[in-house]
């Protein structure tokens, strides 16, 4: 893993925290939330995230 591919999935991952919080809080639907979710997988490419369901 290069330099950038491991600062994607560590953007990727707390990008994804912020998001689950805001879900668990009742701040997002879960539509909301897989739109969100689907738009960061495109922006950062996460290798190890994506695996995760």
């Amino acid at each position: 893993m290069t330099k950038e591919q491991f600062k994607a999935e560590a953007d990727y991952q707390m990008a994804l925290l912020l998001i689950k919080n805001l879900f668990a809080q009742g701040l997002l639907t879960d539509e909301e939330f897989k739109t969100v979710q689907g738009k960061l997988i495109v922006r950062y490419q996460p290798i190890i995230g994506n695996l995760s369901p």
